[in-house]
């Protein structure tokens, strides 16, 4: 029985050949059947294409849409930089209107009928021509008479300009006094008899003289050397103190170093120093180590100040500075804010101002 039922089974899995005309019947029954219902159905086809041109569609109308709104976005973005730079044009106009009325109408607190009137400032620290014979008048006589004897008596002339009455007052480093050192000695010398002081601020950068005397925001150095014509009266603030004149700092200029050694620079040079020969023009200028302006300045000078705080100032530091110069024999060195018995000490007389000021001493470094 077995045996019988296995065959059977195999009898009816025996698959047909490819040369079978039942199965090729079979088949071609089957396709007329999807043809059939393909004719009769003809909308499926049609919808699936139908909904995949609307998805493409679809898509390309939110391209489009995301293209324009991209667009938009520009064009608002590029009108708020043209309004910004409009308003940036206009603030900036405004700005250099309002500077330019504050230098025309000569805006400085105490300038007053074209005469600076420093003695009403009342700065801490500043001389008064009414100290007599005060500490720090003292300390000044003292620190002006050598450089006074070098200047109109031994008349050594600048290499660059020929000259011996352009002095230059420096540091170091910035903070060491220098400011209020060239302020004062410019005053102990106007109150000589034989001589007047031209004071120039020469700090482009940092005008600590110019700011100190309130006179920042007024034309001078800068402008009368940009003048192709430079005409220093044009510039130049008497002040309240006989003899003495201030020319202000001016605008701050990018080019300052090539500013100040240009062919105009030295016309200047060259006609504050000869139009008085009994006038000393002394210069504010940046500290040695700050900035290249000030070794620019000095080669243009026939003395040069070194002003030194004591106890401060690192000797290396000075040592550097002097570097910087192309000659040191005719530096004078200035030691401020010494103690009273730095001098006694040295087996020396002197006074030593506790405040800002020291003994000056200036007979040249040389090259010891």
């Amino acid at each position: 029985m077995l045996s019988t039922e296995k065959a059977d089974k195999e009898k009816t899995t025996v698959p047909k050949t490819k040369n079978d005309p039942t199965a090729d019947f079979f088949m071609e029954e089957d396709e007329h059947i999807s043809a059939d219902l393909d004719a009769k159905n003809p909308t499926v086809k049609t919808e699936n294409i139908d909904q995949e041109d609307q998805h493409a569609d679809r898509a390309d109308l939110k391209l489009e849409q995301a293209l324009l709104e991209t667009e938009q976005r520009a064009a608002k973005n590029a009108e708020a930089i043209e309004n910004l730079d409009h308003s940036l044009s206009e603030v900036d106009f405004i700005a250099q209107e309002t500077d330019q009325k504050i230098r025309d109408e000569g805006e400085a607190p105490y300038l007053v009928d074209g005469i600076l009137r420093i003695s009403e400032m009342e700065i801490e620290g500043v001389l008064s021509t009414k100290a007599g014979r005060g500490q720090m008048a003292e300390e000044y006589r003292n620190i002006k008479r050598p450089l006074l004897l070098k200047v109109f008596e031994d008349k050594e002339e600048s290499q660059s300009t020929g000259f011996s009455n352009l002095v230059m007052v420096t540091s170091s480093l910035s903070g060491e006094g220098k400011t209020f050192n060239t302020l004062n000695l410019a005053i102990s010398i106007a109150m000589e008899l034989d001589h007047s002081v031209l004071l120039v601020d020469t700090d482009l950068a940092k005008p600590g003289l110019s700011r100190l005397l309130k006179i920042n925001t007024l034309q001078g150095l800068t402008e009368c050397i940009i003048d192709n014509e430079p005409n220093v009266k044009d510039y130049l603030l008497p002040t309240d103190i006989p003899k003495l004149s201030v020319l202000p700092v001016g605008q701050p200029h990018r080019r300052s170093t090539e500013l100040l050694r240009s062919r105009n620079m030295k016309r200047l040079l060259e006609d504050t120093a000869s139009r008085y020969p009994d006038r000393l023009v002394l210069f504010d200028a940046p500290p040695l180590l700050a900035t290249s302006e000030s070794t620019v300045i000095a080669q243009q000078m026939s003395y040069i100040i070194l002003v030194v705080e004591a106890g401060v100032t690192a000797q290396n530091a000075s040592q550097e500075a002097l570097k910087q110069l192309e000659r040191t024999d005719n530096v004078f060195a200035l030691l401020n804010k010494c103690k009273p018995d730095i001098f006694t000490s040295l087996g020396r007389y002197g006074y030593g101002y506790g405040y800002g000021y020291g003994y000056g001493y200036g007979y040249g470094y040389g090259s010891n």
